[in-house]
C-alpha cells in the first residue's frame, strides 16, 4: 500500500508540472502580456475634437499587425508551422476578447507560399501564363488549348465550357476530400480505441479519473498528429492556406478585418501575375487597391508589390485606381472648403469623408537603411547599416515621392522589414514599420493599437510574449521533473537500504 501511495503521489505531481507548465505557455502567457497594453488617448492638445465637432469617443480603435507568414506545404515543417500558427492564434484571439478592436489591418504577407501556384489549379481556373510577354501578363486558356482534353470548343461557347469544366473539376475534388475526410475520421477513432485499450490495460494502479484524462488526451494527441501529416493534394495547397487563416483570424461580426496584399500572398513583381492576384482578392473579397471609411475615417489601402512603374497591365491597373482615388480624395477636401457646390472638375467623383488618408501598405516607403531606428523591436544592431535595394526591401523613390504628391497621408503604415521603425519623409509625412507579428520572424513580435479620429490619432505598440521566455518556463519545467526524478530515486535507494540493514541485523541476532 505505501508503494502504490508513492506511485500515485509522484504520477500526480508529474501531471501537475507538466500540464501547468503547458498550459502556462499555451495558454494563460497571453493574458498578463496583453492586458498590459491598453488603447491610446487622443489629447485635446492633439486634436481631441474632430474638425466637424464630433468628440473623442468617437475616434476608431484599429489593431494593426504585418507579416503573419503562414507557413505552406512546400517549405514548412510540420513542428514550425504548428508552434507558430498556435503562437498567433491565441496572441490574436486574446487580444481580441481583451481589447474588443472594431476593426483589424493585416499589412500583407499574410501567406508564406502564396507566390506559388501549380499549373493545374490555373488551368483548371482557366489562365495560362504568356511566357512571350512579362510575368504580370496572363491569358485565358484558348478553346483548343491541351488542358481541355483536346475537345473542340466552338468559340462563341468558350466561356460557358470552361464554367462548366471548373465546376466539374470542383465537384470532383469536393468528392474525393469527402470520401478522404470520411476515412481520416474512422482511422481517428480506431487509433484512439488502439492506444487507450493498450495504455489502461498496461496501468493497473491508475485510476478512473486518471484513465479518463490519459484516454482522451491520447485521443487529442491522436488526431491531432493524424491532421499534421495529414498533408493537402497536389493544387489543394492555397485552399488548406486560406482555411487555415481563417480558423486562426476567426472574428466577431464586430469586428472587421481588413487583408492587404504582399509580396508571399502574389510573389514578387517578377511573379506577380493576374491569376494570384484575382485569387487573392476572391478569397478576401475585396480590392487590393481601395479606400475603407471607418466612422469619417478615410485608410487608404494600397497595392505596393504593383508601384514598380515598368509599365506592365498590373501596374498600369493599380496606378489608375491609385490617381482615381486620389482625385476623390481631393475633391472631397475642395467640396468641404468651397461654398459653390460641385467644382467642375469634380463631376463623377466619389466623396469621401473631407480627411487626409491614414495610408496602408506592405512595403516602406523609399528610406536608405534601417540606421536611424531604434526601440526594442527594431532591427538588430548589425543589420540596421545594410542598405536597402529600391523595389526589392522598399519602394523606389519615384513611387514613394508619387504616393505622397497623391494623397499628402497624414499617417503611413507599412511592413515587410519584420522590424520596428518610426522615419519622417519631407518633415511632415510620418511612417510606422510593423513588426512581424510570429515567433518565426522575430523573439519579440508586436502590434499596433491606434485610436484615430477624422482631426487626429495616437498610437501605443503592444508586445507578445517572447519566445525565449517560453523555452526558459518549459526548461525550468523539464529540470523540475529531472530534480523530481532524482530525489524519487535515491528515495527509493534510501528505503531499499534501510531494509537491507534491518533484515541484516534480524539475520545476525538470529
Amino acid at each position: 500500500m505505501p508503494r502504490f501511495s508513492v506511485r500515485w503521489l509522484v504520477a500526480l505531481v508529474l501531471i501537475l508540472v507538466v500540464g501547468g507548465a503547458f498550459f502556462f505557455c499555451e495558454y494563460l502567457i497571453y493574458f498578463p502580456t496583453i492586458l498590459k497594453c491598453a488603447w491610446p488617448k487622443i489629447s485635446h492638445g492633439r486634436g481631441g475634437e474632430s474638425i466637424d465637432g464630433r468628440p473623442t469617443d468617437s475616434a476608431v480603435r484599429a489593431m494593426v499587425l504585418s507579416d503573419t507568414h503562414l507557413l505552406g506545404a512546400v517549405g514548412g515543417h510540420w513542428f514550425d508551422k504548428l508552434r507558430r500558427e498556435w503562437q498567433m492564434e491565441r496572441a490574436f484571439q486574446t487580444a481580441l476578447w481583451l481589447l474588443r478592436p472594431e476593426i483589424v489591418f493585416i499589412l500583407g504577407d499574410i501567406f508564406d507560399e502564396g507566390k506559388w501556384s501549380s499549373q493545374k489549379a490555373r488551368e483548371a481556373a482557366g489562365f495560362v501564363a504568356n511566357t512571350n510577354n512579362s510575368s504580370c501578363s496572363l491569358r485565358p486558356l484558348s478553346p483548343h488549348h491541351p488542358a481541355l482534353g483536346g475537345k473542340k470548343i466552338p468559340p462563341g461557347n468558350s466561356h460557358t465550357s470552361l464554367t462548366g469544366l471548373s465546376e466539374g473539376i470542383h465537384q470532383d475534388e469536393q468528392v474525393r476530400h469527402k470520401k478522404k475526410a470520411s476515412l481520416k475520421k474512422e482511422t481517428e477513432l480506431a487509433g484512439c480505441a488502439v492506444f487507450t485499450n493498450l495504455l489502461c490495460s498496461s496501468s493497473a494502479f491508475l485510476t478512473h479519473f486518471y484513465t479518463w484524462f490519459a484516454s482522451h488526451l491520447i485521443c487529442i494527441l491522436w488526431s491531432f498528429f493524424a491532421h499534421i501529416f495529414d498533408f493537402p493534394e497536389r493544387g489543394k495547397h492555397w485552399e488548406d492556406d486560406v482555411r487555415r487563416f481563417h480558423r486562426m483570424f476567426r472574428h466577431s461580426t464586430d469586428t472587421e478585418l481588413v487583408v492587404l496584399v504582399g509580396n508571399h500572398d502574389i510573389g514578387f513583381h517578377y511573379e506577380m501575375d493576374w491569376f494570384k492576384l484575382q485569387r487573392f482578392e476572391k478569397v478576401f473579397n475585396a480590392s487590393s487597391t481601395r479606400i475603407v471609411t471607418k466612422k469619417g475615417v478615410n485608410f487608404l489601402l494600397v497595392n505596393s508589390v504593383a508601384l514598380h512603374g515598368d509599365g506592365c497591365p498590373i501596374c498600369q491597373s493599380v496606378e489608375k485606381e491609385l490617381i482615381k482615388l486620389s482625385r476623390d480624395l481631393n475633391c472631397s477636401l475642395q467640396d468641404s472648403q468651397s461654398s459653390s457646390g460641385v467644382i467642375d472638375s469634380c463631376e463623377g467623383s466619389q466623396l469621401y469623408p473631407p480627411t487626409p488618408p491614414i495610408m496602408l501598405q506592405h512595403y516602406p516607403l523609399y528610406r536608405v537603411s534601417d540606421a536611424g531606428c531604434t526601440g526594442q523591436d527594431a532591427a538588430p544592431p548589425e543589420e540596421r547599416h545594410l542598405l536597402f535595394r529600391e523595389k526589392y526591401d522598399v519602394l523606389s523613390k519615384e513611387a514613394s515621392q508619387r504616393l505622397l504628391q497623391w494623397f499628402k497621408p497624414r499617417l503611413i503604415l507599412s511592413g515587410h522589414t519584420h522590424s520596428g521603425c518610426e522615419v519622417l519623409h519631407d518633415n511632415k509625412y510620418p511612417e510606422i514599420s510593423v513588426p512581424s507579428f510570429s515567433w518565426r520572424n522575430r523573439n519579440n513580435p508586436s502590434f499596433i493599437l491606434a485610436s484615430v479620429s477624422p482631426g487626429s490619432y495616437s498610437l501605443s505598440k503592444c508586445f507578445l510574449p517572447e519566445e525565449s521566455t517560453v523555452i526558459g518556463v518549459y526548461c525550468s519545467a523539464g529540470a523540475c521533473l529531472l530534480l523530481l526524478f532524482l530525489a524519487h530515486c535515491l528515495w527509493m535507494k534510501g528505503l531499499l537500504q534501510c531494509l537491507s540493514l534491518c533484515l541484516l541485523g534480524k539475520h545476525k541476532s538470529l
